[in-house]
């Protein structure tokens, strides 16, 4: 029962966060993507 809970919790935020970047402006879609892109290249 509890991973059925956590199971659930992960796919609200996962749509919560997709539905958030789907609604963002094309300005803020840019830095969202260049900040994903610094991060990528720190890790790398």
């Amino acid at each position: 029962m509890e991973v059925t809970a956590y199971i659930n919790k992960y796919k609200r935020l996962r749509y919560n966060f997709f539905k958030w970047r789907y609604e963002l402006n094309y300005v803020h879609k840019l830095l969202l993507a260049f900040g994903f892109a610094c991060l990528t290249g720190l890790l790398a």
